[in-house]
């Protein structure tokens, strides 16, 4: 028996216990809440699998057998303060929990590889991630949560030789609809509002007008009277013209 199959029993021998020891908890007048009952007790032995699923810019899709596709999007990472795991979805499942909890979660069952440094996963003097394609975690925890996944590319080195180089290279997948990059300058925007002082009502000793207070009638009127004062200066000086002309 292997170690993972060990580790499987062992976790539902665990879960099994546990349940158990919710449901007796009134004949030891113990009260949990109700959702705490049903999380305990676990999903619905039915759960939906989908070939793929689109999460915060990834697309991500199962392993499958065999393929002739260009690209691959089963690769994933999982990080953590200490360590990195890196894996491929080999499913993609939908679980429910009903009742008053009433939860649907999108989980990935992955194959995980060795995450120890130096046997499964080193990095390279330029900074290139590479993963021992040939050493598998041991330990059974396949689940992890859609949200705690970023998708990852694993590119083989050319094979050279009678042997497969058994060392692949793990690159980082950008979500779609962002760029990373270093920005060179700041962004052209307004970054603060400033306060509006008030505007001094007068520029030397020529008072503004208060355009707002001035009513309509009293514009016409000054612009009769304008058109006034021009014919007035015309009639002026036609008259002046004909004194000129009978004086000659």
């Amino acid at each position: 028996m292997t170690e993972a199959r060990k580790e499987e029993m062992k976790q539902t021998q665990y879960a099994n216990w546990l349940k158990y020891y919710i449901k007796s908890a009134a004949s030891r007048q113990e009260h949990y809440p109700t959702w705490f009952e049903e999380l305990v007790g676990g999903p619905l032995s039915r759960a939906m699998a989908y070939p793929m699923y689109c999460t915060r810019g990834y697309v991500f899709i199962k392993r499958p057998g065999i393929t002739n596709r260009k690209t691959v999007n089963y690769g994933v990472v999982v990080r953590t303060d200490s360590i990195d795991y890196y894996g491929e979805i080999t499913d993609i499942l939908e679980v429910e929990y009903p009742g008053v909890i009433n939860l649907k979660c999108i989980l990935f069952k992955c194959d995980w590889y060795d995450p120890r440094v130096g046997r499964g996963v080193r990095l390279t003097k330029y900074g290139v991630t590479e993963i021992n394609s040939t050493k598998q975690l041991r330990k059974y925890d396949p689940f992890i949560l859609a949200s705690q996944a970023a998708q990852v590319c694993y590119i083989p080195y050319p094979q050279v030789g009678v042997r497969q180089y058994p060392w692949i290279t793990a690159h980082q997948i950008n979500p779609r609809s962002r760029v990373d990059g270093v920005k060179e300058k700041e962004p052209l925007q307004q970054i603060a509002v400033n306060e509006i002082t008030q505007v001094d009502q007068s520029v030397g000793d020529i008072p503004l007008v208060d355009i707002e207070n001035i009513e309509l009638e009293q514009i016409w009127e000054n612009a009769e009277d304008e058109e006034d004062g021009e014919e007035f200066e015309d009639q002026n000086d036609s008259a002046s013209s004909d004194y000129s002309s009978d004086s000659e």
